[in-house]
């Protein structure tokens, strides 16, 4: 055996390795299959292979298989009226099951460290897990070393033996997800929290996600469980990252968020907030946060929470815009941003709009435009290594602007200025990309319109090795040999190239592209076979895209 084998942190690269695959059921058997034979080759091999085959696992099922058969039976259950399918058969555990059949089962169990409970491992009957908790024969929890959890409300309501199986001392992540209608019960939720509160996981909890699944696809975010106490979270004191995104909160409920000691990270959602409805966050609260996603409808909401709260030490803020009813001005949003964010601790700003909107609203309605004059309130954030702009607006600077934003944000990894323009050519060129890029040296992606039918730079212009993917959006494009030339020369290293557009059509789940007028569909027609052909003749680009946004 190799030298490097023998050392177990190259060993596990190797079958993490072979355990990764494209996501497909196909893939994911074939994976195991190879962890099995690498298990099965050598004493050497079989701990670190069984280790990665059990790292993961979707269900509970194929550990309380390991248990004998003699010590399980299924009891059948009728079909209750109304419905076509007979309910699954309860597995339950026997009475007389013996210290060493838990043997097999304890020896795969401390393997596991992420752990996915399905809907099937909840209608499994209480009996199960009461069963391995009272003759389990070791004191805590068989999944002691499970890390990172996500699993479905429902097992709570079933049996408080599931949690006590499962929440060891280790757990660091845990997402528990509602799967309903239209009932929500808060009781649940506040029974959830007093749960947690017993066991030695509310102190080693830092992400914490209350998410939530409905079949109706148009409810983009769902009201809040009725008379959940908020203060209960406040109970998780080694909470770093919550994320309540899911659910439509009341103003009412921001305040006790803030309560939460040393949280970092919050994401939420406040669709109803507006000028006459906002937040009351006393001072002093949200201190230590680092991290906030927002989504909202009215752009007050943001203004009133960055004046309110102490957000100097914020360093990514990412605002989703549900609907487009209420007119965002970016001029007024990035002065307010501008006025209250540390300028030496933001590190991402993002604004967005929110995917099912594409489909409802034309895609520039109610956004100002993306100017020079908006943008210069943020020019003070110089550590910004992420910016990007898609809430509709026209950018409308042009080539003289880019040197500032150079000089401006010298770190930036990724630029986006997202627009869906093909009335008016941009009036960049390719030689102010290029310059552009060369000014940000970590510069990796770059989402820019520009007009590729003339201005284009000299071949003795320096190149960056840094950028990898370049999404042109509508850029105009005629000439396909002098664009790949000058792509190929300016940026080697390019691997994928975007351009057009399309947006998810949530009737019948296919990509759509967006109605355009005939003059429009003329000119993108004449774009977009351009930019295919200059992609044919880019050797190191990979991949064509077509963004969603």
């Amino acid at each position: 055996m190799h030298r490097a084998i023998q050392i177990q942190e190259v060993l596990l690269m190797i079958f993490h390795h072979v355990r990764e695959n494209n996501g497909t059921s196909e893939d994911e058997r074939s994976s195991k299959a190879a962890l099995v034979n690498l298990a099965l080759t050598c004493s050497g091999l079989l701990e670190p292979a069984l280790d990665t085959l059990w790292l993961s696992m979707s269900s509970l099922l194929p550990l309380i298989k390991c248990l004998p058969e003699h010590t399980t039976q299924l009891t059948p259950v009728e079909k209750q009226p109304g419905f076509s399918r007979r309910p699954p058969p309860i597995l339950e555990i026997n009475d007389n099951v013996q210290d060493r059949d838990f043997d097999r089962l304890l020896y795969y169990a401390p393997r596991i460290k992420i752990l996915n409970i399905v809907q099937e491992d909840c209608n499994l009957g209480c009996k199960t897990y009461e069963g391995l908790l009272s003759h389990k024969p070791i004191a805590g929890p068989i999944l002691r070393n499970v890390r990172s959890l996500n699993i479905p409300l429902g097992a709570f309501e079933k049996s408080a033996a599931l949690p006590q199986l499962l929440f060891g001392a280790k757990m660091e992540a845990l997402c528990v997800v509602e799967i309903f209608g239209d009932d929500l019960r808060g009781d649940e939720w506040n029974n959830v929290a007093r749960l947690l509160d017993g066991l030695d996981c509310k102190k080693t909890i830092s992400n914490l996600a209350l998410d939530a699944f409905t079949p109706y696809e148009f409810n983009l975010h769902i009201a809040e469980p009725v008379q959940f106490r908020f203060s209960e979270l406040t109970r998780f004191t080694g909470l770093k990252k919550l994320d309540l995104a899911a659910y439509n909160l009341n103003v009412a409920n921001i305040a006790p968020l803030g309560q939460i000691p040393g949280l970092e990270a919050l994401c939420i959602s406040m669709l109803e907030a507006g000028p006459h409805n906002l937040p009351t966050v006393p001072d002093g609260y949200f201190r230590e946060l680092k991290s906030l996603e927002i989504s909202v409808s009215d752009a007050t909401v943001i203004s009133n929470l960055v004046e309110q709260w102490a957000a100097s030490e914020l360093e990514s803020l990412l605002i989703e815009r549900v609907d487009r009813s209420q007119f965002w001005d970016l001029t007024e949003i990035f002065r307010t941003l501008g006025q209250r964010l540390s300028p030496t601790s933001l590190k991402k700003l993002e604004l967005k709009n929110h995917w099912k909107a594409s489909f409802s609203d034309p895609y520039n309605n109610n956004t100002s435009e993306v100017s020079n004059a908006a943008l210069s309130n943020l020019y003070p954030f110089h550590e910004l290594v992420k910016l990007s702009i898609n809430l509709g607006g026209r950018v409308t600077f042009g080539n003289a602007v880019l040197p500032q934003i150079a000089a401006s944000f010298p770190r930036l990894e990724r630029l986006e200025f997202y627009e869906r323009e093909l009335s008016v050519p941009s009036i960049i060129t390719p030689s102010a990309i290029c310059l552009l890029v060369q000014s940000l040296p970590d510069l990796q992606h770059l989402t820019l319109r520009f007009n590729a039918r003339f201005g284009f730079p000299a071949q003795n212009l320096p190149f960056s090795q840094k950028l990898r993917c370049l999404n042109v959006l509508t850029s105009d494009a005629t000439d396909a040999p002098r664009i790949s030339n000058f792509l190929d020369v300016c940026f080697p290293s390019l691997k994928y190239l975007g351009r057009g557009w399309n947006y998810w059509d949530s009737t019948d789940g296919h990509n759509m592209e967006y109605l355009m007028t005939p003059q429009e569909s003329a000119r993108a027609e004449i774009f977009d076979r351009c930019w295919e052909a200059v992609y044919q003749r880019l050797p190191r680009c990979e991949r064509l895209f077509l963004p969603n946004y």
